[in-house]
This record gives C-alpha cells, structure tokens and sequence, in this order.
C-alpha cells in the first residue's frame, strides 16, 4: 500500500531485478516485491506515483511492457510490446 499522500512506489533495478517498495508511514504498512526483468544500461532507483503508474499500465493492453528510464529525474516512457504505437509517459516523483 502506498502513501495516500503521495501514492509512491520505488523502483530499484539492479542486477536483473525490479523491486517494487511502497511505504504508508501514517499506518506503518509497507509492501516489497522482486521481479526479474530484462535489462539493457545502468542500475537506477526511481520514484513514481503509484496511482499515476497504475493508470499507465491499465491504458496498455499487452502482457509485456517496455519501461524506459534514463535518469532518476526524467520521464519513464511505458510501451506495449504488442502495439508499438501505443506509448504512455509518467514522471518521476522525488524520492525522500
């Protein structure tokens, strides 16, 4: 469960693993999940609106999606592996 406040879910890609960390501090709740992902570049640690993100990959239709990150302060980009035109684009949010 993310934050209402901020709805926050951190990314941290790294070593052939996605792990997915939310944090409700004002319930002392929070969830942490690993995936394996494929990976092409460098490790990164991202912060994104969990409510935002959620929409994002409801708007896409295919099982498969391809995020596209370059920094921790620029926009993911989400792409359908099954529709190349469809595309979708979420900032990050900072991290505390």
């Amino acid at each position: 469960t993310a934050s209402k406040a901020t709805t926050m879910v951190k990314l941290n890609i790294k070593d052939g693993m996605m792990e997915v960390e939310t944090e409700d501090i004002d319930y002392a709740k929070s969830s942490k999940e690993k995936v394996k992902v494929n990976v092409v570049g460098n490790d990164i640690l991202i912060g994104l609106n969990g409510k935002m993100l959620l929409t994002c990959i409801d708007n896409i239709e295919s099982e498969e999606i391809t995020m596209e990150m370059s920094a921790p302060n620029r926009a993911v980009v989400l792409k359908d592996s099954q529709n190349e035109s469809k595309t979708v684009l979420i900032m990050p949010v900072m991290i505390q």
